[in-house]
């Protein structure tokens, strides 16, 4: 019955899953999505338009996910055995990783800016995975806060690796989320002038 309140790009995308837990998470992550945005909008869930914004980087129709004829910006993430929703009233991304294994970690790690690469190398290679995603997770939830993604420069955004997340620039607040063992997430707003303000930043800036 929940799969009726997903639009037909959304049934199709979730049928394309070969994995039945894949499949799965997908689902509960939209059906929440939708009935979460119906709550707070008071719409039919299975009536509510998504759509995406333009692409800061390339102006391509594949930036922020919108709720088409609402201002309320809205993230979601998943993995087999998480969820991860975020509504706001500023543009908002979040983002929940499994901790990979240390070989993908070797095999990926060149990915990261070359700051956070020394920061890795600095670590027992016991500690690795746990820097990496939490690394990863801030950076895919700046990319969705911002629109950009990975592809158009979030790759060289310095989030750091340690326990606490950098300092991101003036227009996003970053922070991670609390998650199960095993698992990081992380949350990032795009700041409207109130909130620039509050961290005493002058407009325009």
């Amino acid at each position: 019955m929940a799969p009726r309140l997903l639009d037909a790009r959304e049934r199709t995308r979730a049928a394309a899953f070969r994995n039945a837990e894949d499949r799965a998470s997908y689902l509960v992550a939209h059906v929440g999505l939708r009935l979460l945005l119906g709550h707070l909008t008071g719409g039919d869930p299975a009536r509510l338009r998504m759509g995406r914004a333009a692409c800061p980087g390339c102006r391509g129709p594949d930036g922020r996910p919108v709720l088409v004829g609402d201002d309320l910006s809205f993230s979601l993430s998943h993995t087999r055995a998480l969820v991860l929703l975020a509504v706001a009233d500023v543009p908002i991304g979040v983002d929940v990783e499994a901790v990979p294994s240390a070989s993908v970690v070797a095999d990926t790690a060149s990915m990261l800016p070359s700051a956070e690469q020394r920061e890795l190398a600095e670590l027992p290679l016991a500690a690795r995975p746990d820097a990496f995603v939490r690394a990863w997770a801030r950076r895919e939830a700046c990319g969705k806060a911002t629109g950009t993604g990975l592809a158009h420069g979030g790759m060289e955004r310095f989030v750091g690796t340690g326990p606490s997340p950098a300092e991101v620039g003036p227009e996003l607040e970053l922070h991670d989320v609390a998650a199960p063992d095993g698992y990081a997430a992380a949350a990032a707003l795009t700041l409207g002038e109130e909130g620039k303000a509050r961290r005493g930043i002058e407009p325009g800036q």
